[in-house]
């Protein structure tokens, strides 16, 4: 069986798309990381990685970390 490719051009949306260089955006993705880099801190947020590359299904995924965030994988 193949593996399901996802294809936003199949999606009706009512918000008109600027930016389409292999994904359906309002602004590139280089402008949306500027836009909440300044609210990195604030939130604890330390790195940003794009991990989109360890699926097949081709949905745009990022994951952020927050090093000893209230969560039991952090050992104080």
């Amino acid at each position: 069986m193949a593996p399901y490719r996802f294809d936003p051009s199949t999606l009706d949306s009512p918000v008109p798309k600027g930016y389409l260089a292999g994904t359906h955006r309002q602004v590139p993705p280089e402008e949306t990381l500027r836009r909440v880099r300044r609210l990195m801190p604030v939130m604890g947020i330390t790195r940003v990685a794009n991990v989109t590359g360890l699926d097949n299904i081709g949905i745009p995924v990022v994951m952020v970390c927050r090093p000893c965030a209230r969560s039991p994988s952090c050992a104080r």
